[in-house]
């Protein structure tokens, strides 16, 4: 999997939630007994496994709640100094963590977060990651490209982007100063001459570079040129009057480059969408992904990966997902709900986040992380009550604030084990392309947010060279 494709940032750091022992599994932390253990028939139960980590290290006494389908408590237990917890689960049921993760927060103010796991199936091996990472800075000297019309040298990487004016006639070769958005010991450096139209004159690629506080690639050559790529949407009404073509080129390592373009006046018809002069280093992992938003609140994404080739096409209204609408917590049948449109492709799951403020002064606040197979509605799970209540109810205040729909190669079960990992990517407002998995492939996803307040995926540079339409 090219999960670490957007590999991102921290959110939050790492407090281990203080616990007393957990030799009874429904025991109160204060000693008191919450619910009752319901038997799993194990002929049809396997182990299910959470893990728990932070920058790679295990996270030992996270709360953790395995039920049934029905929200019967199968165990209520904690993370062991493995940062592990597991039980025995049939098909279907729901696994919780209750703050994996600490969440700074103002004095004063008490907030929470769980994550939740539906439709979990028996073996399941579900992982619970998050990361931080302090910037590393490095000095990269490169090669000169004395072609005239050369005004900026860009330097690009798994690793973070950087450009510098040419120095002209003041001499000596370009020279970057590169903060490095995520560990590097060995990456992938991609360097390119532009001119004043922001297109690409030459290139040069130099693999497997060891990373230090400084780097020397001034005996690269660089002499290639770009080769032409062509893409073309059909049946494209479905996304309405534009749509966002944005290319990425990948090594083993992950993304080194990101380019976008524009179509314009979609219709039903064939349409030549864009054109772009790409850096085709050799094996190069070529990801289209192709995004528009008809309606305000919903952003859909058609991604494709494979080898690289110089043309791209793509039937829009076989792919798009059906646009969904008004999500809301339904209190009385306990469940998130939504309006979703008739026709589409079929999803296979759904993640959302949602805020909850409850006007109680001890516990005024909550987040909740949930992912579930597709349908119109996920149920929530009625969970034990003895870390604190986060079953919300009528007089809560729920502030919904994505619902993300998806289709990609194997289904939820390809992606569960890891979905939030992938889903606080693309809430990170990184590419949707962490759902990629396999070496050739196709995706679907829709991204919904309130009006406003789409995380909107544009990539940190754009280069549109050589348009038509």
């Amino acid at each position: 999997m090219l999960g670490d494709l957007m590999y991102r940032s921290a959110l939050i750091a790492t407090v281990l939630l203080a616990a007393c022992g957990d030799d009874d599994p429904v025991r109160h932390l204060d000693g008191g007994v919450d619910s009752t253990v319901v038997d799993v028939d194990a002929s049809n139960a396997q182990p299910v496994t959470l893990t728990v980590t932070f920058d790679g290290t295990p996270v030992a006494g996270v709360k953790v709640y395995f039920q049934n389908p029905d929200s019967s408590l199968i165990s209520n237990t904690l993370t062991d100094d493995d940062g592990v917890a597991t039980a025995l689960m049939p098909n279907g049921g729901f696994v919780t963590s209750v703050d994996a993760f600490g969440v700074p927060v103002p004095a004063g103010v008490s907030r929470r977060e769980v994550h939740i796991y539906s439709g979990v199936k028996p073996g399941d091996h579900l992982n619970l990651a998050n990361h931080s990472f302090d910037s590393q800075t490095v000095e990269i000297t490169g090669p000169i490209d004395t072609t005239a019309g050369v005004t900026t040298y860009e330097m690009s990487s798994p690793c973070g982007r950087t450009r510098v004016a040419n120095p002209g006639s003041a001499g000596g070769p370009p020279i970057w100063t590169l903060s490095l958005d995520r560990p590097c010991p060995t990456t992938d450096f991609l360097l390119t001459s532009l001119d004043g139209e922001e297109q690409i004159v030459h290139w040069a690629y130099v693999p497997n570079v060891a990373v230090g506080p400084t780097i020397d690639l001034s005996s690269a050559s660089l002499t290639s040129t770009p080769t032409t790529k062509t893409y073309a949407l059909s049946n494209a009404d479905a996304f309405g009057s534009q749509a966002f073509v944005r290319q990425v080129l990948a090594s083993s390592h992950g993304p080194v480059e990101e380019f976008q373009d524009t179509a314009s006046d979609l219709n039903v018809n064939l349409l030549l969408a864009a054109s772009m002069g790409l850096p085709s280093f050799p094996n190069a992992i070529d990801i289209v992904d192709v995004s528009a938003a008809p309606n305000v609140d919903a952003e859909h994404h058609l991604i494709d990966w494979g080898a690289f080739a110089n043309s791209y096409a793509v039937d829009v209204g076989a792919r798009a997902l059906p646009e969904i609408s008004a999500p809301t917590v339904d209190t009385t049948l306990h469940q998130l709900t939504w309006t979703q449109a008739v026709g589409g492709a079929v999803p296979d799951f759904v993640t959302a986040f949602a805020t909850v403020t409850r006007s109680e002064p001890s516990f005024s606040n909550w987040r909740v992380w949930i992912a579930a197979p597709a349908g119109t509605s996920i149920a929530l799970p009625t969970l034990p009550t003895d870390v604190a209540d986060f079953n919300i109810a009528a007089t809560d205040e729920v502030f919904i604030t994505n619902v993300n729909l998806g289709k990609v190669p194997g289904g939820y079960d390809a992606v569960r084990a890891n979905i939030f990992d992938l889903a606080f990517a693309v809430l990170d407002g990184r590419s949707p392309t962490t759902f990629i998995t396999g070496a050739t492939g196709s995706a679907t996803l829709e991204l919904w947010a309130p009006r406003g307040r789409l995380a909107r995926t544009a990539p940190q540079k754009r280069i549109l060279t050589g348009r038509t339409h």
